[in-house]
């Protein structure tokens, strides 16, 4: 017996897989366009909560779209090499005034997982490095927010 829930959940993980292939088609302008203040298809990569994005007027079907995601790939880090491993971004553990955090240019230069923020020794890299490390150029502020959360 099929179970028509679960067929559309599979549908709509199957569109998300092809709207992360597809990211230049005309057909992901729309999507890109309400998804880039959270990193577009980038998002689909994170450890999100739908409830702490910062998105506004998102349909009905890409709320749909985004929870099922949400309930198939969100997991809680078990260990501390899982936690190392956790993409900052949109991350659900990880809030401003109750939001997720995307910071675009951060990414572009390879700031992605918790552990890039580590130094050898598994300390949180201090100000001069990080800037030194990643070439950002930011506020103590700035790198400040970052950290106060993680």
């Amino acid at each position: 017996m099929v179970i028509f829930s679960d067929v559309v959940k599979s549908l709509m993980t199957a569109w998300v897989n092809r709207y992360c292939k597809a990211t230049d088609s005309h057909w992901c302008a729309v999507l890109d366009s309400m998804l880039g203040k959270v990193g577009g298809a980038f998002l689909f990569q994170c450890n999100y909560d739908l409830k702490f994005l910062d998105l506004k007027n998102l349909s009905a079907f890409y709320k749909n779209v985004l929870a099922v995601w949400q309930k198939l790939n969100s997991k809680d880090p078990l260990n501390a090499n899982e936690f190392k491993q956790e993409i900052v971004w949109n991350n659900r553990f990880i809030r401003n005034n109750g939001k997720t955090i995307y910071y675009k240019t951060w990414v572009n230069k390879g700031i992605l997982r918790i552990s890039d923020l580590l130094d050898t020794d598994g300390h949180f890299l201090s100000f001069e490095n990080f800037k030194c490390k990643f070439g950002v150029y930011c506020t103590f502020l700035d790198s400040l927010i970052m950290l106060v959360f993680l």
